[in-house]
């Protein structure tokens, strides 16, 4: 197979190069670019998970930490966790962090950077490559230029630095891959180059979707490289990609319906387009001068249902986009700057929100792959002006290196920004003040830290931003249970449930409140409610443990024996399944679950009093004694009187 030669029309060859050996000093280069880029992205090391992402792609991710066969054919067949993509090398990729580092953070983040560090290299040595065939000067100054501005600017902290971002550093990686050895088929005509190139072009669309648009770049380097786009034979060897390509675009479009990305935001078609132009012109204008960044970025707060009018005019900016391409492209002479530009464009496209996906108007992460064409023409307008001007090259150089070097600066402290939660969401909360979703997660945070009156505030704030957001008065609410203030609770709860009728939690946790205030009918009616909406562990353990108040025992087995097929390892729900099979007098059962508590949190005290209490039913109190012992050490005080009574003789 290897020694197989296609045969291309002849007039459609390109002539080999001669190769010759990488020059060391290029080595040294490529060298050089990576300790940068390191320590630039090093305080990403000390970052832990953030609660955008993170939780379903690896803190919450039970498929991760146990690859057997029926967890590897989750990830291989579905869309995992509800993330709305699939990309499952993505999450066997984690899989194998977790095997290594388990539940710490520095492992993930490790392997983002060393990722981004070879994506780094393998755009040096492509730009390299390109370069030498173009026959273009200064090729080692251009690639140095393009592999520095990639490796270090400020916009590719998001897919380096966060946890989630491992689709991007991994799927530019085979995609880097993929171009590399399609140059080599070129070069060589070998079919196993070509075919190298399918298998890592498959493996960089299982790691994120956006790979689509391989095949669409692979023609914009035959047009680079002077190749006969007329020829069929170009476009017959792209069959493959194309195939590839659209059953991936395929598989996409139907995880992110069925996961609800697409339904997250409605405008109309010319809106979208608005602010498809509006993302086009921020991405172009960040990429050179990276302002105002941020984690997320909402859509715009309309004005009597208007978009607000400077949005409109970043047509302009693809306009003239458009009459450069067109001018540049009739030419015929250098095709390098349009297939920057062009290489740009193909890789922002499906992603500039003319189809909305997800809430977020734009995101720094979609520029990863796709700003290497404007770092390519940044290279070659650094190396054109040091040949139009040779005496300046000095001050020409210096200019350049100082720009990258505040980029980096740029970079390092950007990385702080994903060293956590709180600090995510604050940034967000800086650039956009008044962004619900921003002030209700910094309420949780708070909350996790045990300042609730912080975190009421954080909520009500989020309210009066938006007073239809739902999660706001959900989050309002339920803190209101928490603390016992049930009336302001319940009127939090019915407001989430009246914006958001299928608000699951909400429904669960309204009936706990309810139950508190001693409405179990109400109580019931909710958590009915919530198990006709979504089996969730939640609504059973509710209802289960208010069936035990209600004294109905035997239904309450059944609602527990639920819960628990959802999540084996919920303790509270073998606890409370021990209590209702003690009182239907299933004292053998009681025992079993009561066994599977200690052995879980040997240090609860009542799972050994029960315990004991099970076994003395079931008249084996000869057996008890260890457990009341272990039961009062640990603070049960109901086991003294048992002890007196059964061992104390």
């Amino acid at each position: 197979m290897s020694g197989a030669k296609l045969h291309p029309a002849k007039k459609n060859l390109i002539k080999p190069v001669p190769e010759k050996a990488f020059p060391k000093e290029n080595v040294i280069w490529a060298a050089g670019i990576a300790i940068i880029t390191f320590i630039v992205f090093s305080p990403a090391l000390t970052a832990d998970f953030i609660n955008f992402d993170d939780i379903q792609y690896v803190t919450e991710n039970s498929y991760i930490r146990n690859i057997n066969f029926q967890n590897l054919k989750t990830i291989l067949l579905t869309d995992v966790n509800g993330t709305g993509n699939y990309h499952p090398l993505t999450f066997l990729s984690l899989a194998a962090d977790y095997t290594i580092s388990g539940s710490k953070p520095w492992g993930y983040h490790l392997t983002n950077i060393i990722f981004h560090l070879l994506n780094t290299t393998l755009i040096f040595y492509l730009v390299f490559i390109i370069c030498r065939r173009l026959k273009i000067k200064n090729k080692a100054l251009i690639s140095i230029i393009t592999a520095l501005l990639f490796g270090i600017h400020p916009m590719h902290v998001e897919s380096v630095a966060w946890v989630s971002g491992r689709k991007d550093v991994l799927y530019t990686f085979f995609y880097l891959l993929s171009i590399l050895f399609y140059l080599q088929y070129l070069d060589k005509i070998r079919v196993k180059f070509y075919v190298i190139s399918i298998i890592f072009f498959l493996f960089s669309l299982s790691s994120k979707a956006m790979a689509v648009t391989l095949p669409v770049v692979l023609l914009l380097i035959d047009y680079l490289l002077t190749r006969k786009l007329r020829d069929k034979k170009v476009w017959i060897e792209k069959i493959p990609y194309f195939f590839l390509s659209f059953l991936f675009g395929l598989i996409a479009v139907f995880t992110q319906k069925s996961g609800g990305a697409t339904e997250i935001i409605k405008n109309s078609f010319f809106d979208q387009l608005v602010f498809a132009s509006y993302g086009f012109t921020q991405y172009v204008i960040r990429i050179i001068y990276p302002f105002h960044l941020s984690p997320y970025y909402p859509y715009p707060e309309r004005t009597d249902g208007a978009i607000p009018w400077p949005y409109y005019l970043c047509f302009i900016t693809l306009i003239i986009t458009c009459l450069l391409l067109a001018y540049l492209i009739g030419r015929k002479k250098d095709r390098k700057v349009s297939f920057g530009i062009l290489f740009f464009i193909v890789n922002l496209a499906l992603v500039l929100q003319i189809v909305p996906v997800g809430s977020a108007v734009m995101a720094d992460r979609y520029t990863y792959l796709s700003s290497i064409g404007l770092f390519f023409i940044i290279g070659i307008g650094v190396a054109l002006l040091i040949v139009q001007f040779p005496k300046q090259k000095t001050f020409i150089l210096l200019i350049s290196f100082t720009y990258i070097t505040v980029l980096s600066v740029k970079a390092h402290d950007r990385c702080f920004v994903w060293k956590n939660s709180a600090s995510f969401w604050e940034n967000v909360n800086t650039e956009f003040p008044l962004f619900a979703p921003a002030l209700n997660n910094l309420g949780l945070i708070k909350e996790t830290e045990g300042n609730n009156g912080e975190a009421i505030n954080f909520y009500t704030k989020a309210i009066v931003a938006d007073p239809e957001f739902a999660n706001a008065f959900f989050s309002r609410g339920t803190l209101y249970g928490k603390t016992g203030q049930y009336t302001k609770a319940l009127s939090d709860l019915d407001k989430a449930i009246q914006l958001t009728p299928g608000f699951v939690k909400a429904y669960t946790n309204r009936a706990v409140a309810k139950a508190q205030s001693h409405d179990l009918t109400g109580a019931l009616n909710d958590l009915n409610r919530a198990i006709s909406l979504e089996k969730s562990e939640d609504a059973y353990y509710n209802r289960g443990f208010l069936k035990i108040q209600l004294k109905d025992y035997s239904s309450a087995i059944d609602d527990l024996t639920e819960a628990i097929k959802l999540n084996p390892g919920s303790v509270k729900s073998y606890f409370s399944r021990g209590l209702a099979n003690l009182n239907t007098g299933n004292f053998k059962e009681a025992r079993a679950d009561f066994t599977i508590c200690i052995n879980s949190t040997p240090g609860d005290g009542n799972a050994y009093y029960y315990r004991a209490i099970s076994k003395i039913n079931s008249g084996e109190a000869q057996d008890c004694c260890e457990d009341l012992q272990k039961a009062f050490h640990l603070g049960n005080k109901m086991s003294e009187a048992l002890l007196r009574h059964y061992c104390n003789k």
